[in-house]
Order: C-alpha cells, then structure tokens, then sequence
C-alpha cells in the first residue's frame, strides 16, 4: 500500500467517524449516506493520482491533474444530483449530506495536492 493510499485511509477514518456523529445527532440523515459521502469522496481522491502515473512523463502533471479534476467534479455532479433526486432525504439531511461530501473533499485535496507537490519532479520524467 503506498504513502498516498494510507494518508488517504487516515483522513477516511476519521471523516468517517465525523460523518458518523453528525448522522447520530441529525434526524433523518441515514449513516450510510454520511458514510458513503465519505467514501465516495475517498474513491475520488484515488482516482486524482491514477493519471498522474498513467501519463508520467507524456504531458505536463499539473494539466494531466487539472483535467482529471474536471472529470471527476462532473462525476460528483452526477452523483450528488442522483442522490438529491432519489435519496427521498428532507433538507436538512441534505445539506448534512452536501456538507460532508464538501468537507471530504477538501480534506482529501490537501492531501492530492500535497503529494502531487512533493512528486511533481518525478512525475515529470518517464
């Protein structure tokens, strides 16, 4: 397992069990929807490294990353309207739903930009 992955399981845990308070505390917002909001966003930030290699030495990182990052914020578009349209949750478990996909988010990001900083060299050779 790389450094990556296991920086990326840390902050899972620990959203998770975020995630995991604010849904015991929050009537009508099911932990399996804190808990794969959570996930979810772990997915995606594994997803943020897989280009980066596929295309070592090909093309400028910060573009393959930045291209990536569209794809993936369409995907999470999809994803949280789908949920919006079908997950039958009031509004307040909503913006608790939209609140822990956003603040997983952004934790995972500071960790792909920190490990896209501190490799961006050898992402540069073949």
């Amino acid at each position: 397992m790389s450094i990556y992955s296991k920086k990326i399981a840390i902050v899972m845990v620990f959203l998770a069990v975020t995630a995991g308070l604010v849904s015991s505390r929050l009537e009508g917002y099911p932990l399996a929807f804190a808990a794969g909001a959570v996930v979810f966003m772990g997915l995606n930030a594994l997803a943020a490294i897989y280009p980066l290699y596929r295309f070592r030495g090909k093309m400028n990182p910060f573009n393959v990353y930045l291209m990536g990052m569209v794809v993936r914020m369409a995907v999470i578009g999809m994803v949280l309207i789908g949920v919006i349209l079908l997950g039958g949750l009031k509004q307040s478990a909503l913006l608790a739903l939209t609140l822990t996909a956003m603040i997983s988010f952004i934790a995972y990001l500071a960790v792909e930009i920190h490990h896209f900083l501190r490799h961006n060299a050898s992402l540069m050779s073949t």
